[in-house]
């Protein structure tokens, strides 16, 4: 069926304006758009966010698209009265990964119905392409994602890659392996038989190795002599190269300060008064298995009270030493729960 003149000038129009239609030439059935953040203040906590489809010219340059009518013109300063008109974007990833555009940033919208600029849509992203742009990458940085060329041509681009940073491209996540980066330089990162929770991968605000104060938790499973190529070498090799191999597991905790507690041990809640050794049997079998740690401040205490009776102490032949403040001390250690004073029942080790 022939298109009427009415509908012609219309779409002649929407296309003049960067706001073509589902059945016009250019967008044929097009329902993605890529659009740019606006508004990401959502007092109802679900994530929504009002974002405007634009256009970026050949040079680069941004200029107005398919919601060019949804946007106030003119220097205007407050931005719910800017972008005030724009629908809302429903999220489409569930909550389970928690993730906030930024004003700014990229993300692919999807219309429910493209003739209608006022239907339902939902969002996702942001655009984040390149490793170097965890921090958060803006619109016009995401557009030379869409260059053919830097692909077909294997051209780089403007941005910074870790191609370019030489060693430190290692302490990335690679090619091969699955990773979940935060904005910064925390990750978490699989590869076979092995993953890794970092935080300060580089110094402060650069790409250089944070090797001063590293934090990290390695756990993986040796299966052969041969180290896992992505593992940080923490210990040398104990065992000759005569020795018979057997696999092992092992976790490497690394950092600064190292802090394990429990609310149920001597830092208490205020109010709560919990009687470990009661308590064991609710732990379950394994920690019943196990011992205690040893306060190493309060051994240390004892000790001293051991070595300054045993150096100053004054007895007859055949009789007990003659008591002075240093036994005082150490008698609570013969009777009484000091003695429990010396270690952890909720920190145990076999």
């Amino acid at each position: 069926m022939a298109k009427n003149s009415f509908t012609q000038m219309a779409e002649s129009a929407l296309s003049m304006g960067g706001q073509e239609g589902a059945g016009s030439k250019s967008d044929g059935l097009r329902i993605i758009y890529p659009a740019i953040v606006r508004i990401t203040d959502d007092y109802a906590g679900f994530n929504r966010i009002k974002a405007e489809i634009i256009e970026i010219d050949s040079e680069g340059k941004q200029k107005p698209g398919k919601d060019r009518n949804n946007v106030e013109g003119g220097e205007v300063v407050d931005l719910n009265l800017k972008y005030g008109r724009l629908p809302i974007c429903i999220p489409l990833l569930p909550e389970y990964a928690h993730i906030r555009p930024q004003i700014g940033e990229r993300v692919l919208v999807i219309l429910e119905n493209p003739n209608d600029l006022t239907s339902k849509r939902y969002w996702i992203g942001p655009i984040i392409s390149q490793q170097t742009q965890l921090a958060g990458q803006s619109y016009s940085s995401s557009e030379e994602m869409f260059n053919q060329n830097n692909f077909s041509q294997k051209n780089t681009t403007s941005n910074p890659t870790t191609g370019s940073l030489n060693k430190a491209a290692i302490y990335y996540p690679q090619p091969s392996e699955t990773a979940f980066q935060g904005k910064q330089d925390a990750d978490i990162t699989f590869a076979p038989r092995y993953a890794i929770t970092r935080v300060g991968r580089f110094k402060k605000g650069t790409t250089e190795l944070n090797k001063d104060t590293p934090c990290y938790l390695e756990i993986k499973q040796v299966d052969s002599e041969n180290k896992n190529p992505n593992s940080i070498k923490i210990f040398e090799k104990l065992a000759s190269a005569t020795s018979t191999f057997r696999p092992y597991s092992q976790a490497n905790l690394h950092s600064t300060n190292i802090n394990i507690y429990s609310l149920e041990g001597k830092f208490k809640s205020a109010g709560v008064d919990v009687e470990i050794s009661e308590r064991l049997k609710d732990f379950g079998d394994i920690a019943n298995k196990l011992h205690p740690t040893v306060f190493g401040d309060e051994l240390i205490k004892l000790l001293k009270l051991i070595l300054t009776y045993l150096t100053t102490h004054i007895h007859a032949p055949q009789s007990p030493a003659i008591p002075d403040g240093t036994s005082a001390q150490l008698t609570p250690y013969l009777s009484g729960n000091k003695m429990q004073d010396l270690i952890s029942n909720v920190v145990r080790i076999n």
